[in-house]
């Protein structure tokens, strides 16, 4: 499928079969609402020096962009407009986020560089969560009816029923590779 951006793409999200987004260099934002038959350029910016490594749409509407140096933009109409948000208790370090999830709960988790979690109920409102570890989360996906699993560099892999109780688990994976996804 040829796309109007030639920047590196590093995330997707397909909320149902026919919406979906991509995300890459250049903080790029591409979308489409066929199916992935074709894409329109909603975002770019290669003057801002900053990439976006995931994305993550709640529905057709509802979407979240993360990436470099503390990088967030929201959409609530399906992309049309994308604007950065107002976090500083997440984006005060301008650390990299790496990735956002929905747990089974409702909660939004985000993960990224020097052990960064943060967590909101409903998107707009964010606060830093005590990490078990400094190095770089990569990825996060839930884990049963609250928790999460995040994992991430050298092999760091960290399971916790409830993130906002600060009680996480090491889970020993018997390598030191990074890990760079999961289901």
């Amino acid at each position: 499928v040829i796309v109007p951006a030639q920047s590196t793409l590093t995330g997707l999200s397909f909320p149902d079969a026919e919406h979906g987004w991509a995300v890459g260099h250049d903080a790029t934002i591409l979308a489409t609402r066929d199916h992935g038959r074709r894409w329109t350029l909603q975002h770019f910016d290669a003057e801002g020096g900053k990439a976006l490594l995931n994305v993550f749409f709640t529905d057709a509407l509802k979407g979240y962009a993360v990436g470099t140096f503390g990088l967030f933009l929201v959409t609530d109409d399906g992309g049309n407009t994308w604007t950065e948000l107002d976090a500083p208790a997440i984006r005060g370090e301008s650390l990299h986020f790496n990735a956002l999830t929905k747990l089974a709960d409702g909660n939004l988790l985000l993960v990224g560089e020097a052990g960064m979690l943060g967590i909101s109920s409903d998107g707009a409102t964010w606060e830093r969560l005590q990490s078990p570890y400094e190095g770089s989360f990569f990825g996060v996906v839930p884990f049963g009816a609250k928790g999460a699993i995040a994992y991430g560099l050298r092999g760091n892999v960290y399971r916790t029923d409830d993130p906002r109780t600060g009680a996480w688990t090491a889970v020993d994976l018997q390598s030191k590779q990074s890990v760079f996804g999961a289901t």
